[in-house]
């Protein structure tokens, strides 16, 4: 008997924070939700021109490491990989690997998530198993307590729905988008066929 109560008075908590929420919105005060959407934007908006400059961001030094197939020198841990690395997002590590032109491959991931957590030794195996200086992952938190709001923000901008999806970003564009689980023989096929 005491579930269907606690129940009730959760749903009507429920309605109550909805009518208040959209009672604010009609006076047009705003929400710290609006704020927080409003600062997406311009980290959005930021990446935008950040991705628009191209190649005229590369450093020197950046576009030799390229020509001489040095794999990429980003802050995030390292995670698997060693000419093709796969680590730990970061919003600067990102626009870094955008600047510079390479294939970028995002892993959507919650540290909750028992097919995720399955499916990160087939991805390392992959990321290990390949020689693509060009090509660099990122394990980017999605829907967990890790997640901060470039995350979100990146979550956003390729519709991702669910966690375990993966993105491929070549010159700055959606290549491939799945939400199917991967074996490391699948990683490596397709880490390849997007350098090709």
């Amino acid at each position: 008997m005491a579930i269907p109560l606690v129940l009730a008075l959760i749903l009507i908590a429920a309605a109550i924070a909805g009518a208040v929420y959209f009672a604010q919105r009609e006076d047009g005060e705003r929400t710290p939700s609006d704020a927080m959407m409003e600062k997406d934007d311009a980290m959005m908006e930021e990446g935008d021109a950040m991705m628009e400059e191209g190649d005229s961001s590369m450093t020197e030094k950046d576009s030799m490491l390229m020509e001489q197939g040095v794999s990429f020198q980003g802050s995030g841990q390292i995670l698997a990989g060693s000419t093709t690395p796969l680590v730990d997002f970061s919003s600067e590590d990102y626009q870094k690997a955008l600047a510079e032109g390479r294939t970028i491959f995002l892993y959507f991931y919650a540290n909750w998530c028992p097919i995720c957590t399955a499916e990160l030794p087939h991805m390392y195996a992959g990321f290990n198993a390949v020689d693509l200086p060009q090509v660099v992952g990122f394990r980017v938190n999605y829907n967990d307590n890790e997640t901060d709001e470039s995350e979100e923000a990146l979550a956003r901008q390729f519709g991702i729905a669910y966690q375990h999806t993966k993105v491929i970003v070549i010159d700055g564009q959606q290549f491939l988008k799945d939400g199917s689980t991967w074996e490391t023989d699948r990683y490596i096929e397709v880490l390849q066929n997007a350098t090709r």
